[in-house]
């Protein structure tokens, strides 16, 4: 059984578990475990099906002799396709470990232009952190999730106050001169709404995503830090995505997150 991303009522990350064990251990759904409904899974596995008989009629015949085990040769064409967004998510996961390094004032590894561009960014336009990388649980235990930072952001005559801060490192879209532009997709939204809603004064936070570039081709100059402050009116759409999300997500899984607060 494959693991499922989720919580410790106290927080803790249990990332190793299987749904029935998450459920036996009274644990917590993640939000991008239960936002993953809205992608339609069974979509996924039709998509996939069509992909397996495209590439087996495109074939000939002798192709197949040669291909020998089917089952092996589509997971090798799986992982190939794959492949491109591992190494986007590896990266990403090294640039998240290592600001969170230099959040809590310990020496992180800048090598990466992307890790020195966001350490940068920090120094400028943060005057105070209040945490980086903490679990956040929702009061009825109906999803948790683990917030990137919580600080004061000051950037002269555009943003001033406390926001809760998510770091977003991916390809951006190049325009038609040629300029590269970020992409602001509204999962982002609904991830930051979903935590903010676990935070106390959540009426007094903002929500910012920061988005860093990391298609930028050699030699080419890299394109500055991106800042995205989401409306309360996004925000509360996407609370209400979330709010969905999770019922949708109970209903599927066969999971009542309201048990969790006899235990």
């Amino acid at each position: 059984m494959s693991p499922r991303h989720n919580y410790t009522k106290d927080g803790e990350p249990a990332y190793d578990l299987g749904k029935r064990e998450v459920v036996k251990e009274g644990n917590i759904f993640s939000v991008t475990e239960q936002l993953r409904v809205i992608a339609n899974p069974g979509i996924a596995a039709g998509q996939k099906y069509a992909l397996v008989a495209a590439i087996k009629n495109m074939l000939p015949p002798k192709a197949h002799e040669l291909i020998g085990d089917w089952g092996a040769f589509m997971s090798t064409v799986y992982g190939a396709a794959d492949e491109p967004s591992k190494i986007a998510r590896e990266r990403g996961t090294a640039v998240h470990n290592q600001i969170e390094k230099h959040l809590n004032n310990l020496t992180c590894d800048a090598s990466d232009p992307c890790v020195a561009q966001l350490v940068k960014w920090v120094d400028d336009c943060v005057t105070e952190v209040f945490w980086a990388e903490a679990v956040l649980v929702e009061d009825s235990f109906r999803w948790a999730g683990k917030g990137d930072c919580f600080g004061t952001v000051n950037i002269p005559g555009e943003l001033e106050g406390d926001f809760l801060i998510d770091w977003k490192t991916g390809k951006w879209k190049r325009n038609t001169k040629g300029i590269l532009k970020p992409r602001w997709w509204d999962s982002y939204c609904y991830q930051l709404a979903a935590y903010r809603h676990c935070m106390d004064r959540k009426d007094e936070i903002g929500c910012l995503s920061v988005a860093i570039c990391t298609n930028a081709e050699e030699g080419e100059e890299q394109p500055p830090v991106a800042v995205k402050q989401w409306s309360e009116e996004v925000l509360a759409r996407g609370l209400e995505v979330m709010n969905l999300s999770s019922q949708l997500f109970a209903i599927l899984e066969k999971y009542d997150s309201s048990e969790l607060q006899m235990n």
